[in-house]
């Protein structure tokens, strides 16, 4: 964008690539690609210029690329491919899933956070310790991928990076060792410079490849010890958020808050400047942090719910002629949700539903009435009402899923599913194939829509890379179990 104002100085042609194209798309690890693709077509511009324009302006080239290789051009390059190797071997598949697929905040949400004392005070302290502390379901993780997706936005000279414990994922998402890659890989992209310091690590660690003729992971001393040296860097500076800390498994909280106690002295003491954000339920351990700054989310969210349930459900009303009613249902949901954003978010489903279904106004109260205040007995009652011909392939879809050691696929799904002989919803979709020829893609949409029908809203479809099967409300109920 700054390259716009080149033309002002020079006549020139701006070649830019596009990266943050939509609120849902603001990832700057896509900066690489889009400069790629601007080099690209910029080399295919150059590639048709006049034989006499190339003429005129190779001296000028020569002469530059002289420039930069007389200032050590090829030892950056080395520096930069084994910066990138290194990358590669701190990242993993799974690294985004979590945040990806945490629900985005409703607008003008969680305003009352970013305008706090408690957050402002926190970004601009050396060493700040902020707690975020809610129950279950109140939205910790959604207020997480907020700041931290604003504040990697906003800070243009210095880190802001983020790791989300996934209780739902993969065994390796719930563990110490993911954050600690996690956040050495964004502090490492986010500022080149410092990968200098780690140098050390990644050539020991391609020694010992090269002795064994296999791939060597990293172990957890050795990603702590890197982590301690990027926070004694003194050029450091940034802000790092870690959701869902109780959900993490292979290591005790109490532990990690002295790790990361001990580093954020360490950085103090170098004269760097990181702060850390940790989101977490409250426990008898977490409640004793005096020493950190902390928000309850369960107890000052209450506007944050109504501004979500008013704008969901106004919608629905106007087009289905339910406009009155909205005022009294959002008081009444504001009441009865008690803080937990999750309540909310299925009772505004199952009342858009009944919307949509055209039902009187004393069935949608019925609907809002009869929904129990407790999380747990919401989800069963959201299984009872679903339709008893669904039954058997309800229970089918949550056993796989519930099961799973990850997140699944559409595919996946409809091949476990398939794998049942007994099961209707394999009978059926082997008799859509033979009469229709329907392909797997066609089974997959069709699950999409079973869903919906079969689960109650317990279980979702996440549009990422691929379709991955995802229960958000399962991730509350089982780990309340």
């Amino acid at each position: 964008m700054e390259a716009a104002g080149l033309m002002d100085k020079f006549p020139c042609l701006v070649i830019r690539g596009i990266c943050d194209y939509a609120d849902s798309h603001k990832r700057k690890q896509w900066q690489g690609y889009a400069a790629a693709t601007a080099a690209a077509y910029a080399r295919e511009v150059l590639y048709n210029l006049a034989e006499r324009q190339a003429a005129e302006v190779q001296p000028s080239i020569t002469e530059e690329q002289s420039n930069v290789e007389g200032d050590g051009g090829e030892e950056k390059e080395k520096e930069e491919k084994a910066r990138i190797e290194f990358l590669r071997t701190l990242s993993f598949a799974e690294m985004n899933n979590r945040e990806i697929s945490v629900e985005s905040a409703c607008t003008n949400t969680f305003k009352w956070v970013l305008d706090s004392m408690q957050y402002k005070d926190w970004k601009s302290s050396r060493g700040g310790k902020l707690l975020i502390r809610g129950k279950a379901g109140c939205g910790k993780s959604t207020l997480m991928k907020l700041l931290c997706s604003r504040e990697k936005d906003m800070r243009t000279d210095s880190i802001a990076c983020g790791f989300f414990f996934n209780n739902r994922g993969a065994p390796f998402e719930r563990a110490a060792e993911a954050m600690l890659r996690t956040i050495i890989h964004e502090i490492v992209f986010q500022h080149p410079a410092s990968f200098k310091d780690l140098e050390t690590f990644f050539f020991e660690r391609k020694l010992r490849e090269a002795a064994q003729s296999t791939r060597v992971d990293w172990t957890k001393e050795q990603l702590e010890q890197m982590f301690k040296t990027l926070t004694s860097l003194p050029h450091i500076k940034g802000l790092i958020f870690i959701d869902a800390l109780d959900e993490g498994e292979g290591f005790l909280p109490s532990k990690m808050f002295e790790f990361l106690e001990a580093n954020l002295a360490n950085s103090n003491s170098s004269h760097g400047d990181l702060s850390i954000c940790l989101s977490s339920r409250p426990s008898n351990f977490i409640n004793r942090r005096a020493a950190w700054t902390t928000i309850d989310l369960g107890s000052e969210n209450s506007n944050d719910i109504e501004i979500y349930t008013t704008q969901q459900l106004q919608e629905t009303a106007e087009a289905c002629s339910y406009s009155d009613m909205v005022p009294d249902l959002c008081e009444t949901i504001l009441r009865k949700a008690d803080g937990v954003f999750l309540w909310a978010k299925i009772v505004v489903e199952r009342l858009q539903k009944a919307m949509n279904l055209q039902e009187s106004e004393d069935e949608i109260w019925e609907t809002l009435e009869d929904a129990p205040e407790d999380l747990y007995e919401l989800f069963v009652t959201c299984l009872r009402r679903v339709d008893k011909k669904f039954s058997d392939r309800m229970r089918q879809t949550l056993q796989i899923v519930l099961v799973a050691e990850r997140p699944l696929s559409l595919e996946e799904l409809v091949d476990l599913m398939k794998a049942n002989p007994s099961s209707r919803t394999s009978r059926a979709a082997k008799r859509r194939r033979v009469e229709s020829g329907t392909t797997l893609e066609d089974d997959c949409d069709q699950m999409r829509k079973d869903i919906q029908n079969w689960c109650g809203g317990l279980v979702e479809v996440i549009e990422m890379s691929r379709d991955i099967l995802f229960s958000e409300a399962f991730v509350t109920l089982t780990s309340e179990v």
